[in-house]
């Protein structure tokens, strides 16, 4: 059977026994935004299980895409050198929620394995937890299995919980007898003996419900879970000893031998071509379903996943990318069971071309330079590679911690992990410090002081969605100076930080700005200039601008333009990551924002530049949801899973309650949000990109206007086209074209005076060299040249010393009011200990400056051109007193 048939074998048993099959959900898994990848067949369901959540139907059946790459669950390390262990897989299961046990459960794995798919009894084995009874009865009775291949494990092997407190409960394996010969006395045999069993189906029977005093409480609704390992089935089926020889993974070896040109070897020498298989399977799936590789969360595992396939390929003599020529081959594989990898396989093949090409800049060097290091540590009689030069190696050439562990075992040496951590600590430190200690101080201020307003009590109530409490009556129910300690009360002039009852005002939340405005008492108003939210209590801070502010009623106002505005803004912002989404890819993903009242930001994952074309369909895009004027922004509370179901986008790293606000844009987004929105689309106005960026590795930025400012902004282009128009002479429509000529010329001349400043420097060398006299038995020369920049000076000086056949030469140049100089020294007086480095520092000095170098070529700078010809003159005394043995 090919491993697509037992896919299917499996899905359609279940769904003969009632089973619904449900479609594998992504490896991104949007209902657990705290969990990198999916790595289990269960993740999609935890919610039904901890009865978070009920679904239309209690039996399920699906074949789970998965990825195990951190965590407990882990894998790396061990890909490529086992026969087993992937980053990539797919596990099949079974479940039930609260219809049918440990009976059933087992009933169906035996008639599965052994009808279905005609695997011989003889070969299967069970294992079961060791105080349950219950399942080894139902073995017995219903599979008619020999009791003495049942064998009874301990918690390490047979006890599947989800944490420390909730559902789990004892589980049962199925594990089939690998050896030649079966038929062995089971009394003899150790069912954890991976090399003779290979373990092919785990149950998991959720039957308690753990309490955090320690105490197991049986579950009203006792549930089964199971995983099967398609890939280890696949091996057992079609007779092969690894899972890289089943055809789910054995094509893309050969893809990978092709494009080396290296025999594969299914021994340790293969172990490269296995890792690259291996690691483009998790690739073309991760990239599929939306993530990018990048320097944090999961897009940073995508990128040790691929730099570490890269770096296989060296060790295969491929320098070049090849990576992307497989992910074809993998689309090919899978799709029948995963239509969607097709539809992004062309953007799949350019993410991963482009990644493997920012890596091939560094890798060559970084390797070089772990080679060197390698060999130093020999040498130095070290035991281990130093932790600092790790960190050099991953902050400098992009090398994760983990690949340098892998280099550094195939050389024998271990890696100072404590030492590479420390190091990372001290740059993180070093980030930190740049923050502001004084705005840390405030914060932990402010927490203290929202400690004092009682849970439940006012101060945590926002009124502000409803346009008909921008203005509302309240209650000053505390005050705080600006350090956040308690007061009675704030003079005029005064800055602190009140309390409402009830605000109107929005704190400063998800990228969005915070409102201003207004609180009037009686015989005070207070200026709100900020607003911020501390342990859910809100505080407004500004100053008393007239009378004293007390406790008391007041009337609270928010500045409503400026709100106004800021919705717009936000409401562009939840278009324009629908427009991304459309135009870019579904990869895209929201990684960070900002609206204020006058401009809006919008960070997003993306692998390239935004194209010029692509912008102008973003601005389109956007502008016709404008125009469409859908007639409300639907803003709704509802269950966190109902609007994952519905298609709303959440983000990982966000932490959501059980309900969560979703502002949908019907017809064009939907996302969950907390912030402030207009209430028609058309309310926006107009919208205009005004530039986009990089502002990391994988990660893009737009920034853009809305409403009246985006008609100024076109209006201001538009009058700088004017401009342009009268100065070059021409049309808008080939401004362009003029404009393309004009550098073009530019560059000519540049290119021309380039030449002619390079002749005349020629001109100006041989000059130079005509000076030549003998100081301390070697030839000196110095002199002044006039070229437009300090590299064609480097270029001349090169001539300098290749003309000398012994000698040192310095030459000077001034660069805008300074003097520049260069010393340069033949190979054969720096192998006879003279130094340019020491020379140039004391020509230097005579023009005020200082310098260094290598022995062979140094610069120096000083700040008096006008003394430039001085230190010229004095080089041949200097050079007399630097002659070795002086």
């Amino acid at each position: 059977m090919t491993g697509s048939e037992i896919r299917r074998a499996f899905l359609d048993f279940f769904v003969e026994q009632e089973h619904a099959e449900v479609p594998s959900s992504p490896v991104v898994p949007a209902e657990d935004p705290t969990l990198l990848f999916t790595n289990a067949g269960m993740n999609q369901f935890k919610r039904v299980f901890t009865g978070e959540e009920a679904r239309s139907y209690k039996r399920a059946v699906s074949a789970q895409k998965c990825i195990r790459v951190s965590g407990k669950h882990n894998d790396l390390e061990n890909v490529g050198r086992t026969p087993r262990h992937h980053t990539f897989f797919e596990m099949m299961g079974n479940f039930s929620f609260g219809d049918y046990f440990k009976e059933e459960a087992i009933g169906y794995a035996w008639d599965f394995l052994t009808g279905t798919l005609g695997l011989p009894k003889d070969r299967l084995y069970a294992t079961v937890y060791t105080n349950d009874e219950e399942a080894e009865e139902a073995w017995k009775r219903v599979t008619g299995i020999d009791p003495a291949r049942i064998y009874r494990l301990g918690k390490e092997h047979n006890y599947w919980s989800m944490g420390e407190t909730g559902p789990q409960g004892p589980c049962s394996e199925v594990l089939y007898d690998m050896a030649p010969t079966p038929g062995f006395d089971p009394a003899l045999l150790d069912p954890t003996d991976e090399d003779r069993f290979l373990e092919i189906w785990n149950l998991v029977f959720m039957q308690f419900d753990a309490q955090r005093s320690g105490e197991l409480v049986d579950l009203p609704l006792p549930s089964i879970d199971t995983g099967l390992g398609l890939e280890r089935l696949a091996s057992i089926l079609q007779g092969v000893d690894s899972n890289y020889d089943t055809d789910l993974v054995r094509p893309l070896i050969d893809h990978v031998c092709e494009l080396v040109g290296v025999e594969y070897d299914p021994g340790e020498k293969g172990v490269s071509h296995r890792v690259v298989a291996d690691h483009v399977r998790g690739l073309t799936f991760a990239i599929a379903d939306g993530v990018i590789p990048s320097n944090e969360g999961r897009g940073y595992v995508l990128r040790r996943l691929l730099r570490r396939a890269a770096r296989h390929g060296r060790k295969l003599e491929m320098k070049e990318p090849f990576i992307y020529e497989l992910v074809p081959t993998v689309v090919s594989l899978f799709e029948d069971a995963y239509p969607d990898l097709a539809g992004t396989a062309e953007r799949t093949v350019l993410v991963v071309r482009t990644e493997e090409e920012r890596f091939g800049e560094t890798l060559d060097q970084g390797m070089q330079r772990f080679e060197e290091l390698v060999a130093a540590v020999k040498s130095q009689g070290e035991v281990a590679i130093p932790g600092h030069e790790a960190f050099i190696l991953y902050d400098t050439y992009g090398f994760p911690l983990d690949l340098t562990q892998v280099m550094a075992e195939e050389s024998g040496f271990p890696v100072d992990v404590e030492g590479f951590e420390a190091a990372l600590q001290e740059q993180r430190d070093r980030s930190r410090a740049d923050r502001s200690d004084k705005g840390m101080a405030a914060q932990e201020e402010a927490l203290a002081a929202a400690d004092t307003i009682p849970a439940g009590a006012a101060g945590r109530t926002f009124v502000g969605y409803d346009r008909q409490r921008w203005t509302i009556e309240s209650r000053i129910v505390a005050l705080f100076d600006a350090e956040f300690a308690p007061v009675e009360r704030l003079g005029q002039g005064e800055r602190g930080f009140t309390v409402l009852s009830e605000t109107p005002f929005y704190a400063e939340a998800g990228g969005q700005a915070p409102d201003r405005g207004e609180i009037e008492g009686d015989d005070f108003i207070f200026g709100v200039e900020r607003v911020d939210s501390f342990g859910g209590v809100v505080f407004h801070g500004g100053i008393a601008m007239a009378g004293i502010a007390v406790a008391g009623l007041v009337q609270a106002r928010i500045d409503a333009d400026r709100r106004q505005r800021i919705m717009r803004n936000h409401t562009a912002t939840h278009l324009i990551h629908g427009a991304l989404r459309d135009v870019l890819g579904t990869h895209v993903q929201q990684s960070g924002s900002l609206v204020e009242q006058d401009h809006l930001r919008f960070d997003f994952s993306h692998f390239s530049a935004v194209s010029l074309e692509e912008q102008a369909e973003v601005v389109r895009w956007v502008n016709r949801g404008i125009r469409a004027n859908v007639p409300l922004v639907v803003v709704r509370e509802v269950p966190h899973q109902e609007a994952l179901e519905a298609g709303a986008i959440a983000f990982f790293g966000e932490k959501y309650g059980d309900v969560v606000r979703v502002v949908e844009i019907p017809g064009w987004t939907m996302e969950l949000c907390g912030g402030t929105h207009v209430d028609r689309t058309g309310d926006i106005g107009f919208f205009q990109l005004i530039r986009e960026g990089s502002i990391s590795s994988g990660v893009r930025r737009v920034e853009a206007v809305t409403g009246q400012d985006a008609i100024e902004t076109t209006i201001e282009e538009r009058l700088a086209l004017r401009g342009l128009e009268e100065v070059l002479g021409t049309t808008e429509v080939e401004l362009l074209r003029r404009a393309r000529m004009l550098v073009d010329e530019n560059r000519t001349l540049k290119k021309e005076c380039e030449q002619a400043a390079a002749s005349r420097g020629m001109d100006q060398v041989e000059e130079i060299l005509g000076t030549a006299r003998e100081v301390a038995g070697i030839s000196v020369v110095s002199g002044r040249v006039e070229v437009p920049e300090i590299g064609m000076m480097r270029t001349l000086a090169d001539t300098v010393r290749s003309r000398l056949s012994s000698g040192v030469g310095v030459l000077g140049m001034e660069q805008e009011g300074k003097a520049v100089l260069l010393c340069v020294v033949t190979d054969d007086l720096v192998k006879a200990g003279w130094k340019a480095g020491p020379i140039i520092n004391d020509v230097a000095a005579v023009a005020g400056g200082k310098g260094g170098g290598k022995p062979h070529m140094a610069q120096a700078g000083g700040p008096d051109a006008g003394k430039l010809d001085e230190a010229l003159a004095a080089v041949p005394k200097i050079v007399r007193s630097h002659a070795p043995g002086k």
